[in-house]
């Protein structure tokens, strides 16, 4: 069996956030590094993106329901609905592995595990103001392996997630410590409330109905 495996950290680590709920929130800036964004996580949502043939992975949900078991006991909740948007509050988790059976029958593929959200950019242009366009993924945290194996790619896959886990909820422990996110939860308590797709959608809806009453009237 041949295994190769590597952590990488996010190479985009600085978040920006207004500091400040009063007047001066427009000019006063808290630059969050890493160590203190992953003290941000309040939950987060985990997916399987499963693209292995040939029965050379198998066992995706017992990965899946393990790394829920680790990261609630280091006090991590796993969100079980898709957030209104994917944050630093709320990221997600995706395990993906991707591989087939080779002419000799054995299993050749590659797992990744990584926490990502989302952020968008404003721009600013003389024709058309100020904008801004789809959000961007940013990599809080990923783990890669190439394996091959004569069976399948099962044990390899899940000793790749359990190495994520541990070292994920190790991240999200030490980052809470920290005063940068610590501040972040007192200034911005807004910013951890969980709302999902599905009840922003109902807002959006709500919202529209009341305007649409309001020019009736």
């Amino acid at each position: 069996m041949r295994k190769i495996l590597r952590f990488l950290k996010a190479l985009t680590t600085v978040l920006v956030f207004a500091s400040s709920t009063d007047v001066k929130a427009a000019t006063e800036w808290t630059f969050l590094e890493e160590s203190a964004v992953f003290g941000l996580v309040q939950g987060v949502f985990i997916e399987i993106d499963d693209k292995v043939e040939d029965k050379c992975w198998t066992n995706p949900k017992a990965i899946k329901d393990k790394m829920m078991a680790t990261l609630q006991q280091n006090n991590i909740p796993v969100i079980t609905q898709v957030p209104w948007r994917w944050s630093p509050f709320y990221p997600l988790i995706r395990i993906r592995g991707t591989g087939s059976r080779d002419e000799s029958g054995s299993c050749f593929g590659q797992g990744e595990v990584a926490a990502i959200y989302f952020v968008e950019e404003e721009y600013i242009s003389q024709e058309r103001g100020s904008f801004r366009l789809a959000a961007m993924p940013v990599i809080m945290f990923i783990g890669e392996g190439i394996f091959s194996s004569p069976r399948n790619l099962n044990d390899d896959i899940a000793e790749l997630a359990d190495g994520f886990s541990a070292a994920f909820a190790s991240r999200v422990t030490s980052g809470r410590s920290k005063p940068a996110a610590q501040r972040m939860m007192v200034v911005r308590p807004d910013l951890r409330d969980f709302v999902s797709r599905e009840r922003f959608q109902e807002l959006i809806t709500e919202a529209l109905n009341a305007r649409e009453r309001e020019g009736n009237q």
